[in-house]
């Protein structure tokens, strides 16, 4: 909190908090809920490359995690072997 508000004073933060008025809570009809008020945070854009990448780095740790799921499925049923005799 301290690196969105240095100052300590409270500041619009797009999907964190937004300061608002009585005849802007008036116009929510007077619903608190924080999606009627501070709105969603814009996201980052991302360029191609960024993205073709991130797709890239995701397919190598699924691959992985496939690699560590099928070890664990034989460990598991060779210990579910053991237990049953």
């Amino acid at each position: 909190m301290q690196t969105r508000f240095p100052d300590a004073h409270m500041a619009d933060v797009p999907g964190l908090g937004k300061v608002v008025s009585l005849d802007e809570i008036a116009f929510q009809d007077h619903s608190l809920t924080p999606g009627r008020h501070v709105g969603a945070a814009l996201p980052e854009p991302e360029n191609e490359e960024q993205v073709e990448e991130r797709l890239r780095e995701i397919h190598v740790e699924l691959a992985s995690l496939d690699e560590e799921a099928v070890e664990l499925a034989k460990s598991i049923q060779a210990r579910f072997k053991e237990l049953m005799g």
